[in-house]
């Protein structure tokens, strides 16, 4: 994998990492018609989830996926920043993702986003807490 990108939702979920975890691997498949969770990690509230194998191609780059590992933080980072105990969460995901990938250059979802997939994710917030996880 080439890179290890960050992603936020767009609602601000209020939930731990196990219940945002199942409630967008529901969303995912139930609205989206996917196989499952888009993302390999979900991190939030000092938790990490694992939603799939680091080394499968999961949906959520858009013409990246067989290059990125994907962490979700399941708050809108358009209107929030990371807690401590997001922060921390966020910190083990990269760190779990980094180990297994060490190559991998660590990025939010925008910084790689292809032409005509612009997106805001990870979120507005974003480069105020970036430096805090790297």
């Amino acid at each position: 994998m080439r890179y290890i990108v960050l992603h936020h939702i767009g609602a601000d979920y209020e939930g731990d990492a196990v219940e945002a975890a199942w409630a967008t691997d529901r969303y995912h498949r139930e609205d989206k018609g996917w196989s499952g969770i888009g993302y390999h990690l979900v991190a939030v509230d000092g938790m990490v989830v694992l939603g799939g194998d680091l080394a499968t191609a999961r949906a959520n780059v858009a013409g990246r996926n067989h290059e990125v590992i994907g962490i979700l933080w399941p708050r809108n980072g358009n209107v929030r920043v990371p807690e401590v105990s997001d922060l921390v969460a966020l910190k083990q995901a990269i760190a779990y993702a980094t180990a297994a990938c060490p190559q991998a250059i660590v990025v939010g979802h925008r910084e790689i986003s292809i032409p005509g997939y612009s997106t805001e994710c990870p979120g507005q917030t974003f480069a105020s807490w970036k430096g805090q996880v790297l």
